[in-house]
């Protein structure tokens, strides 16, 4: 009579159950999803820096080169720091159009999306705040 071998698995036995130990390729492969993921979390890290600092300097160069000068509801006046050769002038932005305006005399320059009724209250808004804005312009370009 033959008496048939069975293969016991080898391992630690712990409450009485059987644990196997980890194969090598069980190991490498453990190894390699661990360095996979601090591979990850690495470059998730570095993206978010460069993310952060990206952001941070397009905001500098915002604030340095395009200065708000007032912001009055949806409304920003800013003016461009490219503008100097020109007359004085104020841009008034909101979400993504934009106008000029002339502020001596105060005239409508140009216009990009914004409708009439709007580009009255823009320059009653003008009107009123135009000593504020010839002051930020000389202030600006040292004129």
């Amino acid at each position: 009579m033959r008496v048939r071998a069975f293969r016991v698995p080898v391992g630690d036995v712990v409450n009485g159950d059987v644990h196997r130990r980890n194969s090598r390729f069980e190991r490498t492969l453990q190894l390699y999803f661990e360095v996979l993921g601090l591979i990850s979390f690495i470059a998730s890290l570095t993206l978010g820096i460069v993310y952060a600092i990206f952001f941070e300097s397009f905001r500098l160069y915002w604030e340095r080169f395009m200065p708000t000068v007032l912001q009055i509801g949806p409304y920003s006046f800013i003016f461009f720091s490219s503008d100097l050769p020109e007359p004085p002038h104020i841009h008034v932005k909101r979400d993504r159009i934009i106008a000029k305006y002339w502020l001596e005399p105060i005239s409508l320059a140009k216009n990009r999306g914004f409708r009439a009724h709007e580009l009255t209250h823009i320059a009653q808004l003008i009107v009123e705040h135009q000593n504020q804005f010839l002051e930020a312009w000389h202030d600006h370009f040292n004129a």
